[in-house]
């Protein structure tokens, strides 16, 4: 008889963990032992990585991460429809970028309360709407393994986007109060004046990088990417997709400005249909993903 050989048998091909000392004679045998000794053994528990981003972020059993996952769709959702549709329609405050100092100081004397409850809202929905656009992303992708460059490109639009999207949120939360107090009974006018230039000039900086770049540029290029994908695999429903490219493309049109297109009357109305679809959209794709994913 040959003498004791000692050598490496795969525990499990996904695992990349070794049982070592098993006699050559035995190869076969010890395979098939092993084959079925963890015949449901999870990547996890063989010591393979997650094949999902969200296994290696949230370690937690799928049922919690299911439940969390809708409930920051849902949460998402509100705060996006509560906070645009009050400032929107409600309290038209977008529509005083350009008013005089009169009229902003009136509506932020009278309602500031209400600006700043909807102005944390639309926030908290912005910050969410990335762990949302994940969540769908996921679900969009998930019969290509990992794979494919438009599947990093699309998680790479949303990731790019998360540093710009609280800027100007949070430059209305901080300048609000600031400004009250500059135009508060005694204050010096000329202090005020310069305090009410400042809060132009960092709005309109700053509504650039949030509105043009991150949602309009960088979100409306994820939603044509990920509506194609998703109108073409049928990993979430085949309407569903072309609704989110058309959204997306109504998003890009709305930053036209930016390289010099004007659309005339329909340069508001353009990014006003997009703001509301947009919310609802992510929404629904977010919880039907849900399932999807988890």
């Amino acid at each position: 008889m040959e003498p004791h050989k000692s050598i490496e048998v795969p525990f499990s091909a996904a695992g990349g963990r070794f049982v070592r000392d098993i006699p050559a004679e035995f190869t076969g045998l010890g395979q098939l032992r092993l084959a079925k000794a963890v015949p449901s053994a999870s990547p996890t528990d063989c010591g393979a990585q997650p094949h999902s981003p969200f296994e290696r972020i949230f370690p937690m059993p799928v049922s919690l991460k299911r439940f969390a996952a809708y409930a920051v769709v849902l949460a998402g959702f509100l705060s996006l429809a509560y906070g645009l549709t009050t400032l929107l329609a409600v309290l038209n405050f977008f529509n005083l970028e350009s008013a005089p100092a009169a009229e902003v100081l009136s509506l932020l004397k009278s309602r500031g309360g209400t600006v700043q409850t909807a102005l944390i809202s639309a926030l908290i929905g912005y910050l969410l709407a990335v762990p949302m656009m994940l969540i769908i992303t996921q679900a969009a992708f998930s019969d290509q393994a990992g794979r494919g460059m438009k599947r990093h490109v699309a998680f790479g639009l949303v990731w790019a986007s998360l540093p710009l999207r609280p800027l100007w949120w949070g430059a209305y939360l901080t300048l609000i109060p600031v400004l009250l107090a500059a135009h508060a009974p005694g204050a010096d006018a000329t202090m005020g004046t310069a305090t009410f230039a400042s809060y132009r000039m960092i709005g309109a900086v700053l509504n650039t990088a949030t509105e043009d770049v991150a949602v309009n540029i960088l979100g409306g290029t994820w939603f044509v990417l990920v509506g194609l994908v998703i109108s073409r695999t049928r990993n979430l429903p085949r309407p569903l997709g072309w609704i989110g490219v058309v959204i997306g493309i109504l998003y890009l049109v709305s930053s036209g400005e930016l390289l010099g297109f004007g659309f005339g009357n329909s340069g508001e109305i353009i990014p006003l249909i997009a703001g509301v679809a947009g919310p609802f959209w992510l929404g629904a794709a977010g919880f039907l993903a849900v399932r999807k994913v988890f």
